[in-house]
């Protein structure tokens, strides 16, 4: 089977890795009081992905629970509501055709950037935290839990926000933590979110969503990969980046580029707005899943999470997270060409 990946241009961005150099020598290691534990993910996971929230399904009492829970976690992680907004919840409702008209809402919080001019723009860390239910029965199990998809990825992005606050640091553009619901439905949450954003969309640096990174049996400790590689120089920055780190990237993994449109992200990267598909936005996902067969199975259940390998790679992302809270403007491009002859492909 052909992989989907495509090896780039060696092309080394020296201002880049110059720029990393001298953060990687300024910033102090964490101390482990300030690290977020694997026993801090173990339970938040274990809480979004019990039995009693019953998988979590789109409109549902359990929703609202994780909903609750996920804005508590904000608040005491020091987050504010977005400007604009008095709380923590964006509510919305789509239109199912098993269920008709279902309310739901999205979890937004905001940490405001240090530097006078980049807080005006906006990285924004995402990750879905609805899953599909109660289904058919398996082995005696009809609670899809939904810990890898998507228990994981929320735990990831909140305990990036932990990190900050007690280390103290602060990135230099303005961060949004989108918690979205409605993505296993057609990812609801993350276009109501982008339709009605509480900032202008020009303001958008990139995002970086988190989903199913609870596993490394397959892909191995200390690795992940990045969906849609091919369409953006942000493969390379990371690499670049990781040198001096013992998180990898998998430059391997078959169909990645594919998987750009498989996740919340694809609604920031690709403007539908018009009959031809056109790039916009900077966003992929992050992914440690490297192909376990839980997906969308009633054994997608927390006990099977690794939960060192997670507190590996939230403290790897919160000096990740501010590194590209640092970045240029423009140091993150477009390939424009790479997406053109992928989309022509796709329609053959």
């Amino acid at each position: 089977m052909q992989t989907c990946y495509t090896t780039k241009s060696t092309t080394r961005y020296f201002l880049v890795l110059f720029a990393f150099c001298l953060f990687f020598q300024n910033s102090s290691a964490q101390s482990d009081s300030e690290k977020v534990s694997a026993e801090e993910l173990h339970d938040w996971a274990h809480y979004l992905a019990s039995d009693e929230m019953k998988g979590r399904q789109n409109g549902s009492p359990e929703m609202k629970e994780a909903a609750r829970f996920i804005a508590e976690n904000f608040k005491s992680s020091g987050l504010k509501p977005l400007p604009g907004m008095d709380s923590f919840f964006q509510p919305y409702t789509f239109k199912s055709r098993r269920s008709g008209e279902l309310k739901e809402q999205n979890v937004l919080a905001y940490l405001e950037g240090s530097d006078p001019d980049l807080k005006n723009e906006y990285i924004i860390f995402s990750a879905h935290f609805d899953h599909v239910g109660i289904g058919r029965i398996v082995d005696g199990d009809s609670i899809y839990n939904g810990a890898n998809d998507n228990a994981a990825g929320t735990t990831t992005m909140m305990g990036l926000a932990r990190s900050w606050k007690r280390s103290g640091i602060r990135p230099k553009r303005s961060v949004i933590f989108a918690a979205f619901s409605g993505e296993e439905m057609g990812m609801h949450g993350s276009r109501h979110f982008f339709e009605n954003c509480p900032v202008s969309s020009d303001n958008i640096f990139m995002n970086l969503n988190f989903e199913m990174t609870g596993h490394c049996t397959k892909l191995g400790k200390q690795r992940y990969y990045i969906t849609g590689p091919s369409y953006t120089n942000f493969d390379e920055l990371l690499d670049e980046y990781n040198i001096e780190t013992k998180w990898k990237r998998d430059a391997t993994v078959e169909g990645a580029d594919g998987l750009l449109f498989a996740s919340d992200n694809v609604v920031f990267a690709v403007d539908r707005s018009e009959d031809e598909m056109k790039l916009n936005i900077p966003a992929h996902t992050l992914c440690t899943h490297g192909g376990e067969d839980h997906i969308h199975r009633p054994h997608d259940e927390p006990g099977f999470m690794n939960y060192d390998n997670m507190a590996d790679l939230v403290n790897y992302l919160a000096k990740l997270g501010i590194f590209l809270s640092e970045m240029d403007d423009d140091v993150i491009k477009w390939d424009h060409k790479a997406f053109a002859k992928a989309m022509k492909n796709r329609r053959r």
